[in-house]
């Protein structure tokens, strides 16, 4: 065996051994980078599909939690064949029903088990008792077991059996005043097949979305077989949770404790591997802890990166590094280093949002311009999707904030007058008091009461009752400067805080609206209707008190008002000199 025969075996040797390693991290450096992608696409998706599922939940279940509260509604949960009770609460339902996404509200009592439903077209008006809960009927086991939960909020997919519709129910918890016990099922509901229509439940080819309830038992899914109809009535069958998808039981296993892991908010987001028929998927998991369910995003990986492309760069490198043996790094390196270096440039681009630009025609190798070319494509897609994601996500953003902003504004308003109500009250005249306190500044309070305000009532009835409280009310508004705070407590009863004031001044402001007052007549169905108003007066240095006690000193000085024979002006007896 010559010497040159035994360098030409060595360099082969050599050559084929550093082939073989180039060829591996080439390999290693692509998976990389495309799994990278993927996880990065997952992700994207999931936050996606999230808003997309979030936004019509949250609007819906921010008004039945509201509706919940109602006092109206929890007075005949509690007493519910009281026909008084009954009428008014149904009443508040219907105006619940109108701002309802779905226009409609069903009420399930545990007293009696009186179901009462009305739908989007209001065809069980005066009607709304539809049906009687049974506990021996298996499909209103929803009801009892939803009274034993221990979440105020459950949501699930049902059909029910007596009214004929498949839903999305939105389930709340209507406790007693004390919070304890558990008086009534209500809320609202989603038309299951409009509700999937309406979202974008696919990404393409390759990308599946799913709702699961805790126990991976499917909820919402574009394939209806799927469904896990009534979950919160039995054990969710295994053909029907995310579990069955996986084959190995450490898969299965891995998601159940990622979905803990959101669900619990220890994170916000998890991507999980696993295998489904042999080839390789990612799942991404992101919960909606409002209702307990995770969105689920299933990615196939084996089409949705090119690995038609990947094969081709092996091959050419291999084929290149064989024929080229003097020149085998240089190549190397200029066909297929530099351009994952620029791969990895890009893809860090891409991440922060930037535009990328990656001169496929400048590559010397046919397979790395395609290879760059579909990674141009795909970066542009992903740069649109972004885009649209980011806009939507805003649009949706500022929606909810408006909606939240409008429910907080109804909560601290008077219904029938518009004035601020006493949760508002209580709060706005923390902070004037607040104010008075640091400004050194004296704060007066007057508390005002419509005299025989009962006998108007019981004379020409509610109606008119109301129409003296709301112009009362516009008197009040109309009064008071824009550093005042005027309110209602509740019945005939008003209170004015006045900042800057001093007790004489608002002596003076509260005998000018006892005159005006007297003054007013209210036409009322041909009816001249006159009142008069008593005035308690209360005021001091925020410094020296608290805005209770000063309440407390005008609620005083207003009873000596009405115990002197009403329609007058009372100062609290410390002020008088």
């Amino acid at each position: 065996m010559g010497l040159k025969f035994k360098i030409t075996l060595l360099t082969l040797l050599v050559f084929a051994a550093t082939a073989v390693a180039a060829i591996w991290m080439t390999r290693s450096m692509l998976i990389e980078v495309m799994e990278d992608w993927g996880r990065r696409f997952a992700e994207h998706q999931v936050r996606h599909y999230q808003t997309q599922v979030l936004e019509p939940i949250a609007h819906d279940l921010s008004i039945a939690k509201e509706m919940a509260r109602a006092p109206e509604i929890v007075d005949w949960a509690a007493d519910p064949d009281n026909e008084n009770k009954k009428r008014t609460a149904l009443v508040t339902m219907e105006a619940y029903r109108r701002r309802f996404r779905d226009h409609s509200w069903f009420m399930a009592m545990s007293k009696g088990g009186g179901y009462y439903y009305n739908n989007q077209a209001g065809d069980f008006a005066g009607k709304e008792l539809r049906y009687t809960l049974d506990k021996n009927f298996p499909r209103d086991q929803w009801f009892f077991t939803l009274l034993r939960q221990s979440r105020d909020v459950q949501v699930n997919v049902d059909t029910d059996a007596h009214l004929g519709v498949t839903n999305v129910w939105l389930n709340l918890q209507i406790r007693d005043k004390s919070g304890n016990d558990v008086l009534a099922i209500g809320g609202t509901g989603f038309n299951l097949v409009n509700f999937i229509g309406d979202r974008d439940l696919s990404g393409g080819d390759g990308v599946d979305s799913l709702l699961v309830d805790k126990d991976g038992a499917i909820q919402i899914s574009r394939d209806l077989t799927r469904i896990d109809f009534a979950s919160l009535t039995h054990e969710p069958a295994r053909e029907k949770t995310i579990f069955s998808w996986v084959a190995s039981p450490n898969e299965a296993r891995e998601i159940r404790e990622r979905m803990d892991r959101v669900l619990s908010g220890a994170t916000s987001f998890e991507i999980v591997p696993v295998h489904i028929g042999g080839r390789k998927f990612l799942i991404g998991l992101a919960a909606l802890r409002d209702i307990g369910w995770v969105e689920v995003t299933i990615l196939d990986l084996s089409k949705l990166l090119p690995g038609s492309s990947l094969e081709r760069v092996t091959t050419t490198l291999l084929v290149a590094m064989l024929l080229l043996l003097t020149c085998w790094y240089w190549i190397l390196r200029r066909s297929v280093f530099q351009p994952l270096t620029q791969m990895r440039t890009a893809m860090s681009k891409v991440a922060a949002g930037e535009k990328v630009n990656m001169h496929a025609e400048a590559m010397p190798v046919r397979e790395m311009r395609e290879l760059f070319q579909q990674f141009s494509e795909m970066a542009e897609a992903v740069q649109r999707s972004r885009q649209h994601l980011e806009t939507e996500v805003k649009a949706r953003t500022i929606e909810l904030e408006k909606l939240k902003d409008a429910a907080e504004r109804q909560a601290r308003m008077d219904a029938l007058t518009g004035l601020a109500n006493r949760l508002a009250f209580h709060e706005v005249s923390g902070e004037l008091a607040q104010l008075s306190k640091h400004s050194e500044r004296p704060l007066s309070l007057v508390m005002i009461d419509i005299d025989n305000f009962k006998s108007i009532n019981d004379k020409w009835g509610h109606d008119a009752g109301d129409a003296v409280l709301r112009t009362v009310a516009d008197l009040l508004a109309s009064s008071v400067r824009r550093s005042d705070l005027a309110a209602r407590l509740g019945g005939e009863e008003f209170v004015v805080v006045l900042t800057d004031t001093a007790v004489e001044d608002a002596r003076v402001f509260s005998e000018r609206l006892r005159l005006d007052m007297m003054d007013l007549e209210i036409n009322f169905n041909g009816e001249r209707i006159r009142f008069t108003s008593s005035f308690g007066v209360s005021s001091g240095k925020m410094s020296e008190m608290s805005i209770a006690a000063l309440l407390n000193l005008a609620d005083a000085s207003l009873y000596r008002s009405k115990n002197a024979g009403r329609n007058r002006v009372t100062v609290d007896v410390d002020l008088i000199a």
